[in-house]
């Protein structure tokens, strides 16, 4: 229940960012991750984003060799990503930023921390 409160707090402190924003770029593409793990260990990788359907995204991380899968629901302000990598489950928050980055958090299911990521497009 704490992550979901923490998560929520989150969520009400970003949505200002997203909805401010003047015309955000597609958030679609190929972008460099850099991330800190719940925990506080550190990460960099690749992620993709592939718009489905309206509002539905394809989100693929490549980390370390291996693939995290994730379906989004959002705009190009924002996304809210459900994920999964063998037995691994989680789901994340990220809201594009002017400058064209994208900022999130994120947290394995039954998390107690977070961790977060920033996308610099390719």
């Amino acid at each position: 229940m704490r992550i979901l409160s923490m998560i929520a707090a989150a969520l009400l402190c970003m949505a200002p960012l997203a909805t401010t924003q003047a015309a955000a770029a597609d958030i679609t593409g190929s972008y460099l991750v850099d991330g800190t793990s719940p925990g506080g260990g550190t990460y960099t990788g690749s992620v993709s984003v592939k718009k489905n359907a309206d509002s539905l995204y394809q989100v693929v991380w490549t980390i370390g060799g291996e693939k995290y899968i994730g379906t989004a629901i959002g705009t190009d302000e924002m996304l809210s990503i459900s994920y999964r990598s063998g037995n691994n489950t989680g789901v994340g928050l990220y809201v594009t930023q002017k400058n064209g980055s994208v900022k999130g958090i994120w947290t394995y299911a039954g998390g107690k921390e977070l961790g977060g990521e920033v996308w610099l497009k390719k």
